[in-house]
């Protein structure tokens, strides 16, 4: 696939190169991350989230039905975007997807797979965080996850986590 100056895709053998994290059972989130600005580079995103749906296999033209050229496009830019999953996946992530053909079903039986572990492991985290102490004070206020000046933990909506920038960097 060549590029032009209006087309902002890379060839999926250098994305192979910028994919370092492979999915695995401990790094959804991570992944997740990483992945997703890259579907949204190669016009992709659409295919993972369900806003892009295949069009009508056939169309009928001058009384005659013929393969529909907006489908075949569709479907190979899903494999595209399936290829790109597959090849963003540790061997154990990959039994998670056998047999599912769209890059929508590979996403959501990863989302499903994955996503509540990473959100018990972020919990999981900050109740030990909770749990350290420094001689008598604990250390959950200095690292703002308890005590008095509590700040709010992560915003979990829609199954998305996203953690809070800390005010010192601010």
């Amino acid at each position: 696939m060549a590029s032009s100056s209006n087309d902002s895709s890379i060839p999926l053998n250098t994305l192979f190169h910028l994919m370092t994290i492979k999915l695995s059972s401990t790094n959804y989130l991570t992944w997740r991350n990483q992945i997703l600005p890259i579907f949204s580079l190669q016009k992709l995103s659409g295919h993972i989230n369900g806003t892009s749906s295949s069009p009508s296999a056939t169309i009928t033209k001058d009384d005659k039905e013929t393969l529909n050229p907006e489908a075949i496009t569709w479907n190979e830019k899903d494999q595209q975007a399936v290829i790109l999953l597959q090849s963003s996946l540790t061997e154990e992530a990959a039994t998670e997807i056998l047999g599912l053909q769209t890059a929508r079903q590979i996403w959501l039986a990863l989302e499903t797979a994955y996503s509540n572990a990473s959100i018990e492991r972020v919990h999981s985290l900050r109740e030990s965080l909770r749990q350290l102490s420094k001689g008598t004070a604990s250390a959950g206020p200095a690292l703002g996850v308890g005590g008095e000046d509590h700040r709010p933990g992560p915003d979990i909506s829609e199954g998305t986590l996203f953690l809070e920038k800390p005010d010192m960097y601010t």
